[in-house]
């Protein structure tokens, strides 16, 4: 049925400009009569309204940055009633619509218009789908697994800790770029959950289906992901010949050029030309078509330099169920081989050593404890069933015996004991020199450590047991006077150095390590070597600091400031910003 809303809209116009008009009101606002008469439209305002339903969507507004083209060939889209202004006039008033050529919106009619559906690029033969190189769908089960084992911290806006997410990703590996994607995918599929001021994982359980693809992207992206989400269809499409016919036929359906100067708007100093586009587009168009084939989005073919062609998803090869088990304790598994929650079980047994396609994991004895704390008992009856090498000897032996040694110690709390030649005696007052520390209570008894003049101290009466121990895993018992036990820092290696930091954290009054504290910690686990690099202060002229600051040369070599007038400038960057410089007419005086 026709929109009555819009054929209003329609009838309100300039009696002049109706009589011009290639369509009835009722036409402009039936779908059917849209597609129709889309497909007689000339060459130019069919690649205007293509670019328009791309870039903006049927029925949404049309961004400013497209007035200069609308008004230039866009003249048969107002006749058609293709374009719509986005108010109406006031009762009894008429419009001109071609002067809202800023304000104006795509006719809702054309949402089952497919842009370039004909020119679309088809490969010549016929492909079958591959998986990607990293598959954030199984990456983010490992994400979810670590979030469970060490819940990091949030701001108060919801988003991960800088320092947080930088220890976060750099556990798992050196491509942070691979490891974000997979954190954003856990996050809009229900993977990894925030609650209390932290984020948990939760690795077994089914994720929900990503229902806006484009929540995984970064903003620069989002104008590209919305685009190709709109064009690839069921059919696979080249992604090569997908670029190129968007550089010759939709060249600023993602950025457009700056009316007088045919540059980039959001590019300063790029050209607005064929080379910008293999430049700054074309590798937009590759990263999101990267993101949705590693998020499962689209289906994808690859080559030795990345996507070839894309399709929405359709049938994908199925993998033979399980991984295999070597005598290492390595479990080496590909993505797909498991179901969703055996994989995020494995996760948590085993947790992620390295690999993309092939992931390797590792049992470990604080794995098979959190195995069992998350209510399983058969961590071997669960590696028996999926192992295709069944359960080495040597595995076996080692994962009973974690096992056992992860049996629970039940304690009754408000019962006070003491061992004294092998034998228990209960006792209802403190004995000489000890007292009683209630770990029965509702709140936990009172825990932290202090840093003062480089030694550990534990205040009496915020002693518990839980910050002892983990004061003794950076420190050595000095003694104790009347006030506090006093460590020296000596950190030592074979813990988790991320749980113990992350321990300690909680422990500390400020929430933050002592610097000291936390370098040694990560200097004993390893560390690269500082590098030092020879740099010169040097002062800007007050006036034209924030222009010299901004300069398309310059500004790569002033980045490091450290006041409005005063910049870092690498000794080697020196004889290059005396040439920029010069070329300005600026002297730099030794």
């Amino acid at each position: 049925m026709a929109n009555a809303a819009l054929a209003r809209l329609v009838a309100a116009y300039d009696a002049e400009f109706r009589t011009r008009m290639t369509a009835t009101p009722d036409e402009v606002a039936d779908g059917v009569s849209c597609l129709q008469r889309a497909r007689a439209l000339e060459a130019p305002a069919q690649d205007l309204l293509d670019t328009l339903l791309l870039a903006c969507g049927a029925g949404q507004p049309v961004e400013p940055r497209f007035r200069p083209r609308i008004e230039a060939v866009g003249e048969s889209l107002w006749l058609a009633g293709f374009l719509l202004p986005r108010t109406a006039p006031s009762a009894g008033a008429t419009v001109d619509p071609r002067y809202y050529a800023a304000s104006c919106r795509v006719n809702p009619g054309l949402r089952r218009r497919r842009p370039f559906s004909s020119a679309l690029p088809r490969p010549e033969r016929a492909l079958q789908p591959q998986f990607p190189p990293a598959d954030a769908t199984w990456d983010a089960v490992v994400i979810a697994a670590a979030l469970e084992a060490t819940p990091p911290s949030l701001n108060r806006d919801g988003s991960l800790r800088k320092d947080q997410l930088r220890r976060l990703l750099d556990r798992l590996g050196a491509d942070t770029d691979r490891w974000s994607l997979a954190l954003s995918y856990a996050r809009s599929v229900g993977l990894a959950r925030p609650a209390a001021g932290r984020l948990y994982g939760f690795p077994e359980t089914r994720p929900r289906a990503l229902v806006d693809p484009v929540g995984v992207l970064s903003a620069e992206q989002v104008s590209a992901g919305r685009a190709l989400l709109r064009m690839v269809d069921e059919d696979w499409v080249s992604l090569d010949g997908l670029s190129e016919l968007l550089r010759t036929r939709a060249r600023d359906v993602l950025c457009s050029p700056e009316p007088r100067q045919r540059a980039y708007a959001d590019h300063p100093g790029h050209p607005f030309d064929d080379e910008s586009w293999t430049r700054i587009e074309e590798p937009l168009i590759r990263q999101v078509a990267d993101v949705f084939h590693r998020t499962r989005v689209w289906d994808g073919v690859r080559d030795a330099h990345g996507l070839v062609a894309v399709r929405r998803p359709g049938s994908t090869p199925q993998l033979p169920p399980g991984f295999m088990l070597t005598p290492d304790l390595d479990i080496l598994v590909g993505a797909g081989e498991l179901p969703t929650a055996d994989y995020g079980r494995l996760c948590r047994m085993a947790p992620y050593v390295t690999g993309d396609r092939v992931h390797r994991h590792k049992l470990t004895r604080e794995g098979v404890a959190a195995d069992l704390a998350s209510g399983y008992d058969d961590p071997l009856t669960f590696l028996g069933q999926h192992s295709r090498t069944g359960v080495p000897g040597s595995v076996r032996q080692s994962v009973e015996l974690w096992a056992r040694s992860a049996e629970r110690l039940t304690l009754f709390t408000g019962v006070t004991v003491v061992e004294q030649d092998g034998a228990l005696k209960q006792v209802t007052t403190p004995p000489e020199g000890g007292r009683i520390i209630d770990y029965g209570g509702d709140a936990p008894p009172p825990a932290m450590f202090e840093m003062i003049d480089g030694e550990i101290r534990v205040p009496i009466g915020r002693d518990a047991l839980s910050v002892r121990a983990a004061v003794s895993r950076v420190g050595t018992l000095k003694g104790r006077d009347d006030h506090a036990w006093r460590y020296a820092l000596t950190p030592r290696p074979g813990y988790d150095q991320e749980v113990l930091l992350e321990t300690l954290r909680r422990l500390h009054p400020d929430g933050e390590l002592p610097g000291e504290m936390e370098a040694a910690v990560l200097a004993v686990h390893g560390l690269p070597a500082c590098t030092v690099e020879e740099a010169v202060v040097i002062h800007l002229p007050e006036r034209a600091a924030g222009a010299l600051r901004r300069d398309r040369v310059a500004a790569q070599m002033l980045q490091r400031s450290i006041a409005p007038t005063q910049c870092i400038v690498s000794r080697t960057d020196l004889p290059a910003l005396r040439k920029r410089f010069a070329e300005l007419g600026i002297e730099v005086e030794a």
